[in-house]
């Protein structure tokens, strides 16, 4: 098989309701695309029935591939496990309940594919001009995530309005280099990642996007003060200057 010009990857814990909405969905606008792809689902071990509706999507959706965790580390392993181990040229991660649909990609295409960008890495922002939030979040949710969204413009990434969105494009290069120096494995793993590409020096294009609040998400209230604690390891990670490219 030729390697894919693009990955989905989609990190997942008890996704057995979500899930299948979301395959379907990316399974019928990757088949009107004239390119390679991957769809690359890694499943955290869980307490529902998400493994057995995968192995019978496997049958029906042939560039599906699912990595089963033995344990739930957290959302953030399982996107560097996706994130090393997609073949594809690029790499998208997405999160399991749709919440920015596979259509917002074509936005970000152009940015990363034509070379005279210089850009390897382009993000969904919910945050710009022009992007869309239909329905927001609760209003605990809101403040949380802009109390999160000032310590990062504050002390890791001034010029980067939304680091949590979970839709996010990758060069297979940026990726292999990027996600083997993370060190959290928490939902911070995304601000992490974006940490450590601009560190590396790589050109990171934010772009508007549609997205959409699910209540069913699997994110607490307690993950709020868990992020602020990774938030600060992220920022000792700098100052420390731990971020190398390894040779």
């Amino acid at each position: 098989m030729s390697r894919p010009f693009l990955s989905i990857i989609i990190p997942c814990y008890n996704e057995a309701t979500r899930l299948p909405l979301t395959l379907i969905d990316v399974d019928r606008h990757l088949s009107q695309q004239d390119f390679v792809s991957e769809i690359v689902v890694v499943v955290s071990q869980g307490h529902d029935h998400t493994p057995e509706i995968l192995k019978r999507f496997q049958a029906i959706i042939k560039n599906l591939r699912v990595i089963n965790l033995s344990e739930n580390l957290g959302r953030g392993y399982a996107v560097k496990t996706g994130m090393l181990a997609a073949r594809g040229s690029w790499r998208l991660v997405m999160d399991a309940d749709n919440s920015t649909t596979l259509v917002e990609c074509a936005k970000m295409l152009p940015y990363v594919t034509d070379k005279s960008t210089g850009c390897e890495i382009a993000i969904g922002s919910r945050f710009l001009e022009g992007s869309q939030i239909d329905p927001p979040a609760g209003a605990r949710r809101r403040f949380s995530e802009k109390i999160g969204r000032i310590f990062v413009r504050i002390f890791l990434l001034k010029n980067i309005s939304d680091t949590g969105c979970g839709f996010k494009l990758f060069s297979g290069t940026s990726a292999e280099q990027i996600f083997k120096l993370c060190t959290t494995n928490s939902w911070a793993t995304d601000t992490e990642a974006l940490v450590i590409a601009d560190r590396l020096g790589y050109k990171i294009k934010e772009v508007p996007v549609f997205w959409a609040y699910d209540p069913g998400t699997h994110r607490s209230s307690q993950s709020f003060f868990t992020g602020l604690s990774e938030y600060s390891k992220i920022w000792l990670n700098v100052i420390t200057k731990r971020y190398k490219k390894s040779v």
